[in-house]
């Protein structure tokens, strides 16, 4: 069985995008960071190109990050699943189902660069990923206390990227659950296996 990574990049602005070519063109167009730009300025060419170098190295090491912890613990909120890990557990050999009609949940990320020149704070320039989950139509199986099996249901990620509160990527995804689960090993709720 093949297995997927669900990370940011993927989420927010595809697999494919480059976070430090995306941010330049925004930065360009929309004029983000200009007190950045500003600071940028008074240093050589060199130096504001490191600069913006370490900015899209921030961007691209959040944009990697793996996601399915925080989808995982999305659904450990809901109450229901509490109940049927517990009622599953102590009635051995039988099978507690829930439904899940809607269910949703919000991560943020916010990193922020720190431009210092000789140990002066010059700028900084804040980075943010957002992702709106909304599970639909799940029916989950316990037996003995573990999620046992996914039935049914979608996941729909609504993933938004920003620098300096200007939008540089949005997409929204909407992905079989059952499908998912069985790609994905580690997404089940956080109390599962144990």
């Amino acid at each position: 069985m093949s297995t997927m990574r669900l990370t940011i990049r993927a989420l927010t602005v595809g697999e494919e995008a480059s976070a430090r070519s995306d941010l330049a063109r925004v930065a360009d167009e929309q004029g983000v960071g200009a007190a950045a730009t500003e600071a940028i300025a008074r240093l050589t060419a060199a130096g504001g190109g490191f600069v913006c170098d370490e900015v899209g190295k921030m961007a691209d090491s959040l944009l990697d990050l793996d996601v399915t912890d925080v989808l995982a613990h999305a659904w450990d909120r809901a109450k229901a699943i509490d109940e049927a890990r517990a009622t599953s557990r102590v009635e051995p050999g039988t099978e507690t189902i829930v439904p899940l009609a809607t269910h949703t949940a919000t991560a943020k990320y916010e990193p922020r660069v720190d431009v210092v020149i000789d140990e002066v704070p010059i700028t900084s320039v804040d980075l943010e990923a957002k992702l709106e989950l909304t599970l639909r139509g799940a029916l989950l199986a316990f037996r003995g206390g573990e999620l046992a099996s996914v039935r049914s249901g979608d996941l729909e990620v609504t993933g938004t990227l920003s620098c300096e509160g200007v939008r540089i990527g949005r997409r929204t995804t909407t992905l079989d659950l059952p499908m998912l689960m069985r790609m994905t090993p580690k997404l089940e709720p956080a109390g599962a296996g144990g």
